[in-house]
């Protein structure tokens, strides 16, 4: 097995990730290099030869060449610039390279793309003196480092920091990572965090981690059960994490669970979830079935099913390999979401059992827009009394034709027009109220007047007067109802003369009203 180097980051924070270009606002101007006699010993590394020096904004750097034959790029008190941490003019590096801060080393507010694709000559960071408390974007620091294998952060200070986004993106060989005191409290982006990570094994987490935006369904994917642990003895037994300590010690998540826990109360270690490789291990297979769901708007949600079968693989002494039978497995049934206004062309994706010979499988799902119904209900108290149906297809806009049941009047005003919805069920309810029609009855009242004349002949006159009612009748139920009667009246009677003579009485005008009798008034005159 190649052997892999080891980047131990004592005590702060690894802040590798995606990545902003290598361009170096820490280089400094070189200077003249003092011996060891005239700098006194080096803080925290041995005694040794300065190789180059240089200035990274504030913080001045030696480069030194330890006792021991090692290197030591050691950066002095001082607000460090951003940038890349290698200085530009320090194009050289040897193998075996150490990375140290002394203490009062300040981190920039930027320190994106910081350690963006640490040579393979850095053998490990001390960050234990690194001051990262004012940093606000720690996006892509340690982007494509792909030779770091651990790092230790329990130090770092990131309550200011708002964007980790690709913090340690393609740090492919990294396994470890110490986060327990990382404060996400403030962080809005973190997409990417840990894309590409694929050997990362062990992760310490704090409880101001959040990690709800930064992994997808390909990050912190533990492997095919029966793989071997990357620089362990251990073989993988399920594709999920464990709590090995801390909250919820002891439950298994998949790298998206793990990702969503928004109530880790204390400082947690999660590992894969694993077993020692012995004499008896087991073999696995993973078959998936992905479902590509394609929606309406043409977007497209994939469902990965993933089913693993194994079988038990006993090491004989002699070297050889005996193989039991390979267990049981399938894909469950799948039901497409429903959308309204649309169907699946497959209700339901059945479940598969799978076997040794089984292979990966896709199955797509296209969506078939349904012809909607708009229901209008006319509706008279608690009755429906008649409807109409209109159809059509979600977001059509109809403008129904009004027609109330026969024997009945609209009383509420309708919508002009209606929008098709997908509820399947559109019910849109106009208030109506039995027709009411009128008719009119009448009474004619008579009054008679005799004129007898003074000459013996007799002449008769006739007034009418019409008295009325208004009949209301229901057409629903026929019930009917009356208004009062009205009244009228007989006008008053103009009495022909005669010279010499006096009629006996007058013909007032007269009010009329239902109950007035017919009448017949005698008029006779008398000489005066």
């Amino acid at each position: 097995m190649k052997k892999k180097n080891i980047i131990f980051i004592s005590s702060s924070v690894l802040a590798l990730s995606m990545g902003l270009m290598v361009t170096a606002q820490n280089v400094g101007a070189e200077t003249a290099t003092p011996s060891v006699s005239e700098r006194g010993s080096l803080p925290n590394t041995q005694n040794g030869e300065i190789v180059k020096t240089g200035v990274s904004g504030t913080c001045k750097w030696d480069y030194i060449k330890n006792d021991d034959n090692n290197y030591t790029l050691q950066f002095h008190a001082g607000n460090l610039a951003a940038g890349a941490i290698i200085p530009k003019d320090l194009d050289n590096l040897f193998t075996g390279t150490k990375i140290s801060f002394d203490p009062g080393v300040v981190a920039p507010e930027n320190c994106s793309f910081m350690f963006y694709r640490l040579q393979e000559e850095i053998q490990s960071i001390d960050f234990t003196n690194f001051d990262t408390s004012k940093v606000v974007n720690m996006s892509s620091m340690f982007d494509s480092s792909y030779y770091l294998t651990s790092l230790d952060l329990s130090s770092f200070d990131t309550s200011q920091v708002t964007d980790m986004s690709g913090m340690f993106c393609k740090c492919d060989k990294i396994q470890s990572l110490n986060l327990s005191s990382f404060n996400m409290s403030n962080t809005k982006y973190s997409g990417g965090m840990f894309a590409a990570t694929f050997d990362l094994n062990h992760l310490v987490l704090g409880p101001k981690v959040n990690l709800n935006d930064s992994v997808s369904y390909e990050d912190l994917k533990v492997p095919t059960p029966g793989e071997i642990v990357p620089g362990t003895d251990k073989v993988v037994t399920s594709s999920n994490w464990i709590a090995t300590s801390g909250y919820a010690q002891g439950t298994r998540y998949t790298g998206m669970a793990l990702s969503g826990i928004t109530n880790r109360d204390q400082v947690t270690v999660y590992d894969w979830d694993t077993t020692p490789v012995s004499t008896n291990n087991y073999e696995s297979k993973a078959f998936t079935r992905t479902i590509n769901v394609h929606q309406p708007d043409g977007s497209v949600i994939s469902e990965r099913q993933t089913a693993t079968i194994k079988r038990l693989v006993t090491i004989n002494p002699d070297g050889t390999r005996t193989y039991g039978a390979w267990s049981k497995a399938q894909w469950n049934q799948y039901r497409p979401q429903e959308i309204p206004g649309y169907e699946p062309d497959q209700e339901v994706i059945p479940a598969r059992s799978i076997d040794s010979n089984s292979g990966d499988s896709t199955v797509d799902v296209y969506y078939d827009e349904v012809e909607q119904t708009v229901n209008i209900s006319y509706v008279y108290g608690d009755t429906v009394v008649g409807t109409q149906k209109y159809t059509g297809y979600v977001g059509d806009v109809i403008t129904p034709n009004y027609h109330a049941p026969r024997k009945y009047d609209i009383v509420s005003i309708p919508e002009e027009s209606i929008t098709i919805d997908g509820s399947g069920n559109q019910i849109v309810i106009v208030k109506v109220e039995p027709k009411i029609t009128q008719t009119t009855r009448t009474r004619t009242k008579v009054r008679t007047i005799n004129i007898h004349q003074p000459n013996g002949a007799l002449r008769s006159y006739q007034q009418t007067a019409v008295v009325a009612q208004t009949i209301y009748t229901n057409m629903v139920t026929g019930e009917k109802t009356y208004s009062e009667w009205g009244t009228s009246k007989w006008e008053e009677f103009k009495l022909p003369k005669f010279e010499g003579y006096q009629a006996n009485q007058i013909v007032p005008a007269t009010i009329v009203n239902a109950l007035t009798e017919d009448n017949l008034v005698d008029i006779f005159y008398r000489k005066i």
